[in-house]
C-alpha cells in the first residue's frame, strides 16, 4: 500500500513538473508569433484570416483594413513557412474562430525542401498549442523534408535544443512583441527604401512545380472542399524571377482547376512605385503595404459582404491597435499616417 501511495505521489509531481515546465518555456524559450497573439483574441470575432509567409505580414496592415471598412483581419503568417503546414493552420483556426474568408498566399509552392531552415521549420510549431493537430503538422512538414528519425527529436521537444538557454535571458519581457499589430508586423526595416527593377509578368510561362509540392497544394484543396472553406488564394506583389513565375503560374492552373480563385497582384500593381514601395527585392515597405492594404481591404469589402464592426465596444482592441500602430509610424518617420492614407486614397482612387 505504501508503494502505491508513492507511485502516485511521484506520478503526480511528474504531471505537475511537465506542466510548469511546459509554461517556463513558453515564457522564456517560446517563439512569439501572430500565432501565439491570435489565441488570445475573443472567439469568433475574425472575419478573415490571412495565412502564408512574410509577404502576407509585411504586406496587409490588419488595423488599417478595420479602420477603414471595420472587418476584422488576422494575418496569421511566419518567416519562410512551409507550404505543408497551411493545412493544419486552417485547422488550427477553426479550432477558435470561424471566418468567413480565408486567404491564402501561395508564395512558398515553388519552394524546394532545401529551401527551409530549422527557424522556417520551428517559428511556426514552436507557438502552436499542444494538440494532435500541432503534432500532425510538425510530422507532416518532416516527412516532406525527409528528416532523418535521429534528428526529429528535437523538433518534437523543443526543450531538447532550448535547455541552454537560460543565460540569454536577462530579465526582458519575451511575452510581448511590439511590432505586430493583429497580425501586421513592423520593424525597422520596414521603413526603408530600396529601389527595385520592375519584372513584367509573364503569363505564358508554365513550369510545372514538383511532385511533392504538387501533392502538397492538391492535398489542401480537398481537405478545403471537404470542409466548405470558402477561400481566395493571392500571389504577393514583389519581383519574381522567370522560374518563379512559370511555377506559380502551374499553380494557379491547378489551384484553378478547383473553381478557386487566385489573384496575381502583379497583374494589377499600378499604384505601387519600385523606386520607392520596397525594402528588398521581395518584399513592400511600409509605404507600399499601405497601398497594398487600401487596394485590397477595398476589393475585399466589395467582394465578401464583411461586417463593419466600428461602431462595436467588442472590437475596441483593434482601435487601440490602430492607435498604437500609427503612434510607431509617426515616431519612424515624423510624418502623419492619416495625411499618407488620404493622400494615396486621392491619387490612386482607393
Amino acid at each position: 500500500m505504501k508503494n502505491y501511495k508513492n507511485l502516485i505521489k511521484v506520478i503526480i509531481f511528474i504531471f505537475i513538473f511537465c506542466i510548469l515546465w511546459h509554461i517556463t518555456f513558453k515564457i522564456l524559450w517560446g517563439e512569439n508569433t501572430a500565432l501565439s497573439y491570435f489565441y488570445e483574441e475573443k472567439e469568433n470575432t475574425i472575419d478573415v484570416a490571412y495565412v502564408g509567409a512574410s509577404n502576407v505580414y509585411v504586406y496587409f496592415n490588419t488595423t488599417l483594413a478595420y479602420n477603414e471598412y471595420g472587418f476584422t483581419t488576422y494575418n496569421i503568417a511566419t518567416d519562410s513557412q512551409p507550404f505543408v503546414y497551411i493545412k493544419y493552420l486552417l485547422k488550427e483556426i477553426q479550432k477558435y474562430q470561424k471566418p468567413k474568408l480565408y486567404i491564402i498566399d501561395i508564395t512558398r509552392i515553388i519552394s524546394n525542401p532545401d529551401y527551409y531552415d530549422e527557424n522556417s521549420i520551428r517559428k511556426l510549431i514552436d507557438s502552436m498549442k499542444k494538440s494532435y493537430n500541432q503534432y500532425e503538422a510538425l510530422t507532416s512538414v518532416l516527412d516532406y523534408l525527409e528528416m532523418p528519425n535521429e534528428e526529429r527529436v528535437n523538433y518534437y521537444f523543443s526543450f531538447l535544443l532550448y535547455h541552454n538557454r537560460w543565460e540569454d535571458f536577462k530579465g526582458k519581457s519575451l511575452t510581448e512583441n511590439t511590432n505586430l499589430y493583429k497580425g501586421f508586423q513592423t520593424k525597422n526595416y520596414n521603413f526603408n527604401i530600396k529601389p527595385q527593377k520592375k519584372i513584367l509578368w509573364n503569363n505564358d510561362s508554365s513550369i510545372k512545380v514538383t511532385d511533392k509540392n504538387k501533392e502538397v497544394l492538391l492535398d489542401l484543396l480537398e481537405y478545403i472542399n471537404d470542409n466548405n472553406l470558402n477561400v481566395l488564394f493571392t500571389i504577393p506583389c514583389r519581383t519574381f524571377n522567370a522560374t518563379e513565375m512559370s511555377k506559380l503560374n502551374d499553380a494557379t492552373k491547378i489551384i484553378n482547376k478547383y473553381d478557386y480563385q487566385v489573384i496575381n497582384f502583379n497583374q494589377n500593381d499600378s499604384y505601387i512605385d519600385y523606386s520607392n514601395d520596397l525594402y528588398n527585392p521581395n518584399h513592400l515597405n511600409i509605404y507600399g503595404s499601405t497601398k497594398f492594404t487600401l487596394y485590397f481591404a477595398k476589393y475585399l469589402d466589395n467582394i465578401y459582404n464583411l461586417p463593419d464592426h466600428r461602431n462595436d465596444e467588442k472590437y475596441s482592441s483593434w482601435v487601440e491597435e490602430y492607435n498604437r500602430f500609427k503612434s510607431k509610424y509617426e515616431q519612424k518617420t515624423n510624418n502623419n499616417f492619416e495625411a499618407l492614407v488620404k493622400e494615396y486614397k486621392e491619387k490612386y482612387n482607393f
